[in-house]
C-alpha cells in the first residue's frame, strides 16, 4: 500500500502558485484515492479534515471535494477545524472532532496542527496523532496526516516540518499527504 506521493515536480522554481496549488490538491485526493482499505461503497470518499487555520482560510475541504469532482472523483467532506487549534485541543473539546469520527462512515480522518517543526512540537505531534488513531480506526476509518508548511520567516525549518508529519503518519501506519511541499 503506498502511503506517499512524491511531490518534488511541484516544487519548480517560477511555477506559478496556482498550479503548484491544484498539485498538491490532486496529490491529496491521490492519496485518498490510493490508499483505501477496501472498495469505495456507494457515494465516493468520505473524509473528515480535523485541524486549524491552515485547514479552513482557503477551505481545503471544499478544494479537495470540487478538484475530485473536476476529475471524476466524488468527495464528501466535512472539517472539525477552529483557530490556533493543535491535535491536542479536538481532543480536549474545543471542536466536535471526536463526536463526528464516532458517527463513523469515514475512509479518512485528515490530522493537522501547525507546522510542528520544534522537536517539542514534532513530539505533541506523534503523542496526539496516536490518541486520535484508536478513536479513527474503531470508527473504520484510517488516519491520514496532512503536512503543511513553515511561514516564510521559517522556511528554513521545511525539511523538519516534513519530518514531523511524516514519523507522525508512520507511528500510526497512517498515510502521510505532503501537501505542504507543493
Amino acid at each position: 500500500m503506498k502511503t506517499e506521493i512524491d511531490l518534488s515536480s511541484a516544487r519548480t522554481p517560477g511555477a506559478r502558485p496556482q498550479w503548484r496549488h491544484l498539485l498538491a490538491v490532486l496529490a491529496f485526493i491521490g492519496c485518498l484515492r490510493g490508499n483505501s482499505p477496501e472498495p469505495l461503497p456507494p457515494g465516493g470518499i468520505h473524509v473528515l479534515f480535523v485541524g486549524n487555520s491552515l485547514t479552513y482560510v482557503n477551505d481545503l475541504p471544499g478544494m479537495v471535494q470540487a478538484t475530485g469532482a473536476a476529475v471524476g472523483e466524488t468527495i464528501r467532506v466535512s472539517s472539525a477545524v477552529g483557530a490556533d487549534l493543535a491535535l491536542i485541543d479536538h481532543l480536549n473539546g474545543a471542536t466536535n472532532a471526536v463526536e463526528q469520527i464516532k458517527l463513523g462512515g469515514w475512509q479518512f480522518v485528515v490530522l493537522q496542527q501547525g507546522p510542528s517543526s520544534l522537536q517539542v512540537s514534532r513530539d505533541s505531534l506523534i503523542l496526539w496523532t496516536r490518541m486520535f488513531d484508536p478513536i479513527v480506526r474503531a470508527a473504520g476509518a484510517q488516519t491520514a496526516l496532512y503536512m503543511v508548511w513553515p511561514s516564510i520567516d521559517r522556511v528554513a525549518l521545511f525539511d523538519d516540518v516534513r519530518v514531523s508529519y511524516q514519523q507522525a503518519a508512520q507511528a500510526v501506519s497512517g498515510v502521510f499527504m505532503p501537501a505542504g511541499a507543493a
